[in-house]
Protein backbone atom coordinates (compact mmCIF):
# COMPACT_ATOMS: atom_id res chain seq x y z
CA UNK A 1 0.00 0.00 0.00
CA UNK A 2 1.27 3.52 -0.91
CA UNK A 3 0.09 5.92 1.66
CA UNK A 4 0.13 10.17 1.18
CA UNK A 5 0.34 12.04 4.54
CA UNK A 6 -0.39 15.85 4.92
CA UNK A 7 -1.04 18.38 7.47
CA UNK A 8 0.95 20.88 9.13
CA UNK A 9 2.59 23.72 10.46
CA UNK A 10 1.78 22.62 13.96
CA UNK A 11 2.71 19.45 15.97
CA UNK A 12 -1.49 19.06 16.54
CA UNK A 13 -1.42 18.35 12.83
CA UNK A 14 1.71 16.56 12.55
CA UNK A 15 1.59 14.23 15.06
CA UNK A 16 -1.61 12.89 14.52
CA UNK A 17 -0.82 12.21 11.09
CA UNK A 18 2.49 10.29 12.21
CA UNK A 19 0.56 8.40 14.66
CA UNK A 20 -1.45 7.40 11.69
CA UNK A 21 1.31 6.85 9.52
CA UNK A 22 2.61 4.58 12.42
CA UNK A 23 0.20 2.22 12.75
CA UNK A 24 -0.14 1.87 9.18
CA UNK A 25 3.71 0.28 9.17
CA UNK A 26 3.23 -1.28 12.16
CA UNK A 27 0.21 -3.25 10.60
CA UNK A 28 2.04 -3.67 7.14
CA UNK A 29 5.84 -3.09 7.38
CA UNK A 30 6.25 -3.04 3.68
CA UNK A 31 3.86 -0.20 3.04
CA UNK A 32 5.04 3.22 1.30
CA UNK A 33 4.29 6.33 3.03
CA UNK A 34 5.16 9.92 2.12
CA UNK A 35 4.62 13.41 3.93
CA UNK A 36 3.74 15.92 1.63
CA UNK A 37 3.73 19.64 3.85
CA UNK A 38 4.57 23.30 3.09
CA UNK A 39 8.15 23.13 4.71
CA UNK A 40 8.04 25.24 7.88
CA UNK A 41 10.53 24.39 10.19
CA UNK A 42 8.81 22.28 12.59
CA UNK A 43 8.00 20.07 9.44
CA UNK A 44 11.71 19.80 8.55
CA UNK A 45 11.87 18.82 11.73
CA UNK A 46 9.87 16.67 12.88
CA UNK A 47 8.77 14.49 9.68
CA UNK A 48 12.39 13.64 8.84
CA UNK A 49 13.18 12.71 12.28
CA UNK A 50 10.28 10.44 12.14
CA UNK A 51 11.26 8.32 9.13
CA UNK A 52 9.16 9.98 6.57
CA UNK A 53 10.30 11.41 3.23
CA UNK A 54 9.29 14.85 3.28
CA UNK A 55 8.05 16.56 0.13
CA UNK A 56 6.97 20.42 0.15
CA UNK A 57 4.34 22.27 -1.89
CA UNK A 58 3.32 26.21 -1.94
CA UNK A 59 0.36 26.62 0.37
CA UNK A 60 -0.75 29.57 2.75
CA UNK A 61 -3.99 30.18 4.97
CA UNK A 62 -6.75 31.13 3.99
CA UNK A 63 -6.42 35.60 4.01
CA UNK A 64 -9.85 37.04 3.18
CA UNK A 65 -8.65 40.86 4.70
CA UNK A 66 -8.90 42.00 1.00
CA UNK A 67 -8.93 41.22 -2.35
CA UNK A 68 -5.76 41.12 -3.32
CA UNK A 69 -5.00 38.90 -0.47
CA UNK A 70 -7.81 36.17 -1.22
CA UNK A 71 -6.39 36.34 -5.21
CA UNK A 72 -2.76 35.62 -3.75
CA UNK A 73 -4.35 33.10 -1.11
CA UNK A 74 -5.94 31.15 -4.39
CA UNK A 75 -3.27 31.74 -6.36
CA UNK A 76 -0.86 30.37 -4.13
CA UNK A 77 -3.07 27.05 -3.26
CA UNK A 78 -3.35 26.23 -7.13
CA UNK A 79 0.47 26.72 -7.64
CA UNK A 80 0.50 23.96 -4.65
CA UNK A 81 -2.11 22.02 -6.15
CA UNK A 82 -0.12 21.47 -9.16
CA UNK A 83 2.94 20.79 -7.41
CA UNK A 84 1.36 18.35 -5.50
CA UNK A 85 -0.25 16.49 -8.71
CA UNK A 86 3.20 15.81 -10.06
CA UNK A 87 4.23 14.07 -7.16
CA UNK A 88 0.76 12.45 -6.84
CA UNK A 89 1.42 11.19 -10.18
CA UNK A 90 5.24 9.88 -9.61
CA UNK A 91 4.18 8.30 -5.98
CA UNK A 92 0.75 6.88 -7.37
CA UNK A 93 -0.78 6.65 -3.68
CA UNK A 94 -3.93 4.40 -2.80
CA UNK A 95 -4.73 7.02 -0.23
CA UNK A 96 -4.38 10.35 0.98
CA UNK A 97 -4.52 10.77 4.82
CA UNK A 98 -5.20 15.08 5.86
CA UNK A 99 -5.03 16.08 9.07
CA UNK A 100 -5.67 19.41 8.05
CA UNK A 101 -4.31 22.82 7.51
CA UNK A 102 -3.91 24.85 4.71
CA UNK A 103 -1.00 22.88 3.21
CA UNK A 104 -3.58 20.01 2.82
CA UNK A 105 -5.72 22.07 0.70
CA UNK A 106 -3.49 21.48 -2.72
CA UNK A 107 -3.01 18.29 -1.73
CA UNK A 108 -6.75 16.93 -1.31
CA UNK A 109 -7.55 19.26 -3.91
CA UNK A 110 -4.56 17.32 -6.57
CA UNK A 111 -6.03 14.13 -4.69
CA UNK A 112 -9.71 14.87 -6.21
CA UNK A 113 -8.39 15.48 -9.38
CA UNK A 114 -6.25 12.29 -9.86
CA UNK A 115 -9.41 10.16 -7.93
CA UNK A 116 -7.54 9.17 -5.59
CA UNK A 117 -9.20 8.28 -2.21
CA UNK A 118 -9.03 11.31 0.39
CA UNK A 119 -9.28 10.15 4.41
CA UNK A 120 -9.57 13.14 6.63
CA UNK A 121 -8.76 13.13 9.89
CA UNK A 122 -9.85 16.22 12.44
CA UNK A 123 -8.25 15.71 15.73
CA UNK A 124 -10.55 19.22 16.79
CA UNK A 125 -13.52 19.49 18.66
CA UNK A 126 -14.51 21.94 15.97
CA UNK A 127 -13.33 21.01 12.75
CA UNK A 128 -10.45 23.76 10.71
CA UNK A 129 -11.64 25.09 7.82
CA UNK A 130 -9.56 23.05 5.74
CA UNK A 131 -10.95 19.94 6.68
CA UNK A 132 -14.69 21.49 6.52
CA UNK A 133 -13.47 21.87 2.47
CA UNK A 134 -11.95 18.37 2.50
CA UNK A 135 -14.47 16.99 3.96
CA UNK A 136 -16.98 17.09 0.34
CA UNK A 137 -14.03 15.25 -1.27
CA UNK A 138 -13.07 12.68 1.65
CA UNK A 139 -14.51 8.69 1.45
CA UNK A 140 -17.20 7.71 4.10
CA UNK A 141 -14.82 5.58 6.52
CA UNK A 142 -14.44 4.64 10.28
Amino acid sequence: MRIVLTGGCTGGHIYPALAIGDKFRERDPGCEIIYIACGEALEREIIPAHGYRLYEVEATGLDRSNPVRLYNTVKRTLKGRDEALRILREFRPDAVISTGSFVSVPVVLAARKLRVPVYIHEQNGYPGVSNKMAAGYAKNGT
